[in-house]
């Protein structure tokens, strides 16, 4: 609760000349140091009703199991977590999990979002994801393209483009930095996956090796990659060591690749933003 209090006091002291009307916090706890800190300040919690003289609304969520300032009205609403609903989706995850050896529909509590394949209507958002997570924001032909969406809107997007020595690469994996860590990005790669049976290549941060590894991608040297390829990843070094060179930190870019599989499941090369 002392997270709640302390973000509080900051928020009265900022909108003292305006007034406070409702509260929400994240769980019970937090809200709870909240309550004080607004008590504290002078402020009446409660619902106006029937010529009551109440300040501010304060509605939480997770319930911590203490109803006391439910009971004594100086909360209005919390949520309870339906242990019957939780012991449910633990048991459909394991089931997942055991049937297929991954788990594609839950994640963090909340549906995987699915990738499609782009439409016309989908150009401009994909160049707005890419540009914005700063990766190549060049050659973004939506044709090529995957795309994950949630309650409607576009929140990861990716490619696999050939080049012109018939080298296949993923490229342009970017995620919504709001939607990142929940599956959005790998969705994408899946569907890409789907039908690329061929040697395919990727460029991408050293941090996410280890993301792509379980793509079956593995990091190779320049010396193994197809020429273009190979002088994007010469580029890419002398780029890290001027960065250097001027104080910056290095970009640490590698290269990987996925051997031609009969399974059905690659990608090729780009630097993402998300896992």
């Amino acid at each position: 609760s002392q997270n709640g209090y302390n973000g509080a006091a900051s928020l009265i002291a900022q909108v003292q000349d305006q007034g406070i009307d409702l509260i929400y916090g994240m769980d019970d706890a937090i809200l709870q140091g909240a309550i004080q800190a607004l008590e504290e300040a002078g402020y009446t919690m409660g619902v106006p009703s029937d010529g009551a003289d109440a300040d501010v609304i304060a509605v939480g969520t997770v319930c911590n199991g203490d109803r006391q300032l439910l009971e004594e009205e100086r909360q209005y609403g919390t949520t309870l977590q339906a242990p019957l609903l939780e012991g449910q989706l633990a048991i459909q995850v394991a089931d997942e999990y055991l049937t297929n050896g991954s788990v594609e529909n839950f994640l963090n509590f909340t549906p995987n979002p699915k990738g499609r394949p782009a439409s016309p209507s989908d150009a401009q958002r994909i160049r707005q994801i890419v540009r914005r997570a700063g990766i190549w924001p060049f050659d973004l032909n939506w044709s090529r393209f995957v795309v994950a969406e949630q309650a409607g809107a576009i929140i990861s997007v990716g490619q696999v483009k050939e080049h012109g020595d018939g080298s296949r690469e993923l490229a342009s994996v970017a995620t919504v930095p709001a939607h990142q860590g929940r599956g959005a990005a790998s969705a994408v790669i899946r569907a890409l996956l789907v039908g690329e049976n061929g040697t395919l290549y990727l460029f991408c941060r050293t941090e996410l090796a280890e993301f792509y590894r379980r793509f079956g991608f593995r990091i190779v040297g320049g010396e193994q990659l197809p020429p273009v390829l190979a002088r994007r990843h010469w580029l890419a070094a002398v780029f890290g060591r001027l960065a250097a060179l001027v104080g910056r930190s290095e970009l640490g870019i590698i290269a990987m690749r996925r051997l031609e599989t009969s399974q059905g499941g690659s990608v090729a090369g780009a630097i993402s933003s998300d896992r």
